[in-house]
């Protein structure tokens, strides 16, 4: 994830920063939590400057985001989010067929209903051979 996640995925942050460049670069153990996490572990309050565990890596929590609300398996609260250098490298497992890191979703905002057709044949002409799918494009409005 990188400074644009926020944005298509319409989080705000409540407490901290996001990602930075360095942080990006550097497969930084830093994380933003997600407001139903942040009350979990933190119920003090507090959270950014902490310290956390993913899979016996700790993490320097440098972000909260504000509650999105929600109900269900998809409830967007129950996030704990990590630059996506540090998770192909440190945390994920998945591979593609030629062993080589890979990207299970790729979230995308068009600022149009017109830029849809665009956007899908972008992500079709740079798929690798090893993946295939078919982009689900919405606008973001």
């Amino acid at each position: 994830m990188d400074e644009r996640y926020l944005g298509v995925r319409n989080y705000q942050l409540d407490e901290g920063d996001f990602f930075t460049k360095s942080q990006m670069d550097t497969r930084g153990l830093v994380a933003v939590l997600g407001a139903s996490v942040t009350n979990t572990l933190f119920p003090e309050g507090g959270a950014v400057g902490r310290n956390i565990r993913i899979n016996r890596t700790q993490f320097r929590v440098i972000g909260t985001l504000v509650s999105k609300g929600g109900s269900g398996a998809g409830l967007e609260d129950d996030v704990v989010m990590v630059p996506i250098t540090t998770h192909m490298t440190r945390l994920s497992a998945q591979r593609s067929l030629k062993g080589g890191r890979s990207v299970g979703t790729i979230n995308v905002q068009v600022e149009n209903e017109k830029l849809v057709a665009d956007a899908k044949n972008y992500f079709r002409t740079v798929q690798t051979k090893d993946q295939k799918y078919d982009p689900v494009l919405t606008p973001a409005d």
